[in-house]
């Protein structure tokens, strides 16, 4: 599947797909009974797209001829994929035709200058003392400064009775330390444990990880749906989903708190973060009012939908496009934070779906 659209106005869902009708068809009889879906023929495959990120992803962007990949972003309907490339002064940007045989791809192509991306950790937080999605989690200190990300989603091992925390790849990938506190106090009882790797369904990685061990058990199904500074607003993580294009999400990270309203335009982007990894597989949203979504510090706090009047888990916060000092919630000019109307996110469905042996937390 290339992706899925809800239209609003006819309340109908479209499925864009190279798979035949046969393959859908009992599929979308078996879960969407009373729905109004319609299967669209996407004019490229998944699987060729994958192919094509899976190559951008393993060389980190960076091509044999020397261009720098940055952002890959496959039209809903699979017609065309654009590439962002990085661009010095005085640089011709390579052609779709250079770009498809540097990339080996028979994928539509359209290259264009690069946004400026961002992963949104940082390094600098206050204490917060609420084990629940939302909150600051810190790494050891290095230069002075602490690696500051966002708490998220507790999880579960399906075979055993492990306990982890999903979050951000990038906030534990390369750091010096791989052991994290709930807020700047770090004492161990304040230990989330420690950072275990990607933890992925889908290939290519999403910028999905995985923390156990600590007091890491403390956290609850339990999202902060308030201001940054308000430690009392929360919900219950009542189920997951996975956001459709047309539809809209809230973020909640520890320095913007709760912002809503913002847009799923793309899915299955592929972005390379500077100094940090490529993650494919993230969904691309924009803030219907430009108001910051997200930025520094927010990195791994969770993403939901309200379906119902109940929280759906979404997936983690990754990055932010075009970032400014301009921010929701912790001021940016004074800190140096940086945030964005337009932000990314990780699904969720791509760290516990398919073959995974670990299970979203909620209460039913």
């Amino acid at each position: 599947m290339n992706s899925y659209i809800w239209n609003e106005d006819s309340e109908s869902l479209s499925i864009y797909s190279a798979e035949s009708f046969e393959y859908w068809e009992p599929l979308i009889t078996k879960h969407f009974p009373d729905e109004r879906v319609h299967l669209v023929p996407a004019k490229t495959s998944q699987e060729e797209i994958e192919k094509l990120t899976s190559i951008v992803v393993a060389t980190g962007g960076k091509l044999s001829d020397g261009t720098q990949v940055v952002t890959v972003v496959p039209e809903n309907d699979g017609a065309y994929v654009t590439i962002g490339v990085q661009q010095s002064d005085g640089m011709v940007l390579p052609s779709s035709e250079a770009l498809r045989k540097a990339l080996g791809t028979p994928v539509p192509l359209i290259v264009e200058a690069a946004s400026d991306v961002a992963s949104a950790q940082r390094n600098i937080s206050p204490i917060s003392t609420i084990w629940v999605g939302g909150a600051v989690d810190s790494s050891g200190i290095t230069d002075g400064y602490y690696t500051k990300c966002s708490t998220a989603f507790r999880i579960g091992n399906l075979t055993d009775s492990t306990v982890g925390m999903l979050s951000a790849d990038h906030c534990g990938s390369g750091k010096p330390t791989n052991s994290w506190y709930f807020s700047t106090n770090q004492t161990s009882t304040s230990s989330l444990g420690t950072y275990q790797g990607s933890l992925a369904s889908v290939w290519p990685v999403s910028d999905t990880a995985l923390w156990t061990g600590g007091n890491v058990s403390k956290l609850y199904p339990i999202l902060l749906t308030g201001d940054h500074n308000d430690p009392n607003t929360s919900q219950l993580v009542r189920g997951g989903n996975y956001p459709a294009v047309g539809t809209e999400v809230c973020y909640s990270g520890s320095q913007s708190g709760n912002v809503c309203s913002n847009d799923v335009l793309y899915q299955n982007v592929t972005v390379c973060y500077p100094g940090s990894n490529c993650y494919s597989s993230l969904t691309w949203t924009s803030q219907q009012s430009d108001v910051p979504a997200a930025g520094n510090g927010d990195s791994g706090g969770p993403v939901y939908q309200m379906v119902n009047g109940l929280l759906k888990a979404s997936g983690v916060i990754s990055g932010i496009i075009n970032g400014t000092s301009t921010c929701t919630g912790e001021p940016g000019s004074s800190g140096g934070r940086q945030c964005s109307s337009v932000a990314l996110f990780a699904p969720i469905a791509a760290a516990l779906g398919g073959s995974s042996s670990w299970g979203l937390s909620y209460y039913p």
